[in-house]
């Protein structure tokens, strides 16, 4: 089951308050060791850390699924490019053979369009290339077993790319379960910190106003509840 983040506001204002927070534990280390042992700040840094460090290696795996992506389809169009070549050599070699053209060599045939579709509509071609009957009547047009190589080679070259770009969305997904675990693990503790702070530094004393500000009490989280508007009274008559 993927990971849920626990809170409505952007990681990265997470992160930054966090880093605030924190820095405010270490400058009153001495007032707050009753309330947050030091320990438990140090392992919250490390988790900050390490989720800095996982935002910034998501934004290289978003990166690595795109370019992917770009490889995909340009082995895909060199399929194509084969796929038709065999069904141009098939009508020349099977003229007025209208069924085995639309069953053997796919001619008419190019829905549904989906990659594995297509993918599997090449393998029928491959086969009927490779059929001792159909070959030696291709050959006779040019086509070669060299060239139903090559169609095979960019089935599998296709299926590899494709395979690839799968694992990168799964390690996606699983760096993005392991980024919300971490967020959601820091944000618990900022709020643990942020009520340790306000016990020891309650709002009923003015004087505790700048140091209640640098453990960010009362500006994180972020309020984004929105106020209701206001029912306007009704337009007067038009006078008389």
């Amino acid at each position: 089951m993927a990971v849920e983040l626990k809170f409505h506001y952007p990681i990265t204002t997470l992160t930054l308050e966090g880093d605030y927070i924190l820095q405010a534990c270490n400058a009153h280390e001495g007032d707050l060791t009753e309330r947050i042992p030091i320990v438990f700040v140090s392992e919250s840094r490390s988790i900050l850390t390490n989720l800095n460090k996982s935002m910034a290696g998501q934004q290289s795996s978003v990166a690595g699924v795109g370019s992917l992506t770009k490889a995909q389809n340009a082995k895909l169009a060199v399929l194509e490019d084969l796929m038709n070549r065999v069904r141009r050599s098939a009508k020349l070699a099977f003229k007025n053979e209208d069924v085995k053209l639309h069953s053997e060599f796919q001619v008419g045939v190019n829905k549904p369009s989906d990659l594995g579709s297509t993918i599997a509509r090449a393998r029928i071609l491959a086969t009927s290339c490779a059929s001792s009957d159909n070959a030696a009547a291709l050959a006779k047009e040019g086509w070669t077993a060299k060239d139903t190589k090559a169609v095979n080679d960019a089935i599998d070259g296709l299926e590899s790319t494709d395979n690839t770009q799968e694992t990168a969305k799964t390690t996606k997904s699983a760096s993005t379960d392991a980024r919300n675990a971490l967020a959601n693990d820091l944000n618990a503790r900022l709020l643990a910190i942020q009520n340790a702070a306000n016990l020891q530094w309650p709002a009923s004393e003015p004087a505790n106003r700048s140091i209640r500000a640098e453990f960010r009490l009362g500006i994180f989280p972020p309020n984004h509840q929105v106020k209701k508007t206001q029912p306007q009274p009704p337009a007067p008559p038009p006078a008389a």
